[in-house]
């Protein structure tokens, strides 16, 4: 009779940093049993890693940590008796995939955005997230018109294969990855920092467009259009995006605001009454006056709150904003700069009707927030 599995016990770490600095103890310890009628035994743990996941976004990417590690150990004891056990580890995105993309879908290893077309404000620092893990982006190179100017080599140690012979483990830093095939150095993979897999990089300009090239020498290039505003001031937005990491989006055009207050009231009893000359033989009161002041309010107020809530219009764009739009409505986190500033906001706008050239012709969107704060501070 073939043995089945009769229940586990989970040990799951989840910290960020070093990889392998996790404590002795567990983050979790979770036990289950099989069910009668099930052959396996299944553990969810998105929702616990997400903890560790949230993001504090203050402007500067250089500092934004936006993964986690998890390792876990899973002891199985099955009806003979019998046990064993079962390690791995992974590094861990608050992303998301959509129904289409099945269970668990592997989002990215290259360039952690769904457009490739980008619009840029003029005078801005230049940013792109990608992937530098394993099995991530080697080299970044961009491009103003058809002249190379820079030329970024991501990720740690790799081993070049060609058809001939095999390489020795090599720091490849210099190698131009169109001539063979990279592997990463696991060696230097296992004492990575989860800060350090996912890199916005830096461009100081900006670009006409960006090649990525990944290890097995796959590439994406995006296209960049520099765009300055005349009329209007632009606003960056930057987003969670389906991918779990932060990325900029610049709306162009107008921009309007208004603020929301709600509040509770009561009716006030204003009347005053003057000193009263008390009687010595009874407790009655002589030569009181009573009245109210025409300028107290009977009508007083309380739990005074204000949101404020703006209107953003991207300018025309490209088709694949759809896309763009959509992560930014299904967002849990969002910022916008204003001057020097990063402030959280929240889209409030609930539903997107999708353009095409076909059908609109020119194609812009319009996109709600509130400011993820009460306008009246009330932190103490």
């Amino acid at each position: 009779m073939a043995k089945t599995i009769s229940n586990a016990t989970l040990r799951l770490w989840i910290y960020q940093g070093q990889f392998g600095s996790r404590t002795a103890d567990p983050t979790y310890t979770l036990y289950k049993e099989r069910i009668s009628t099930e052959n396996s035994i299944v553990f969810e743990v998105s929702e616990l890693i997400r903890d560790y996941t949230t993001v504090t976004f203050t402007g500067d990417f250089s500092t934004i940590n936006q993964t986690a590690w998890a390792e876990w150990e899973i002891t199985r004891t099955f009806s003979d008796s019998k046990t064993d056990v079962v390690r791995n580890a992974a590094l861990c995105f608050n992303g998301y995939g959509y129904f289409e993309d099945g269970i668990n879908p592997e989002l990215s290893k290259g360039l952690l955005q769904s457009n490739t077309i980008i619009y840029h404000k003029k005078g801005d620092p230049f940013y792109i997230p990608v992937y530098t893990g394993e099995g991530g982006a080697f080299s970044v190179k961009y491009y103003e018109g058809a002249s190379l100017t820079k030329t970024t080599t991501l990720g740690y140690k790799v081993k070049k294969l060609t058809v001939d012979a095999e390489w020795t483990v090599d720091d490849c830093k210099d190698c131009d990855p169109s001539g063979g095939k990279y592997t990463a150095d696991m060696e230097s993979i296992n004492v990575a920092d989860s800060q350090e897999t996912i890199d916005t990089l830096y461009y100081d300009g900006v670009p006409s467009s960006v090649t990525i090239t990944d290890i097995e020498g796959n590439t994406t290039t995006c296209t960049v259009y520099e765009t300055e505003e005349c009329k209007f001031t632009p606003y960056r937005v930057t987003f969670m995006n389906k991918f779990g990491v932060a990325q900029n989006v610049y709306f162009f055009k107008r921009r309007d605001e208004s603020i929301n207050v709600t509040k509770d009231s009561y009716e006030a009893n204003t009347i005053t009454s003057s000193d009263a000359t008390t009687a010595t033989t009874d407790t009655s009161v002589k030569g009181a006056t009573v009245s109210y002041s025409l300028n107290a309010p009977t009508k007083k107020f309380f739990n005074v709150k204000g949101k404020k809530k703006l209107k953003l219009n991207t300018g025309f764009v490209d088709e694949s904003f759809n896309e763009v739009i959509q992560q930014i409505l299904l967002t849990e986190q969002a910022w916008i700069q204003e001057g020097g500033e990063v402030y959280p906001i929240i889209p409030v706008t609930q539903s997107l009707q999708y353009k095409t050239r076909v059908n609109d012709r020119l194609i812009d969107f319009q996109v709600e927030f509130e400011y993820a704060y009460d306008e009246i501070n009330e932190i103490r």
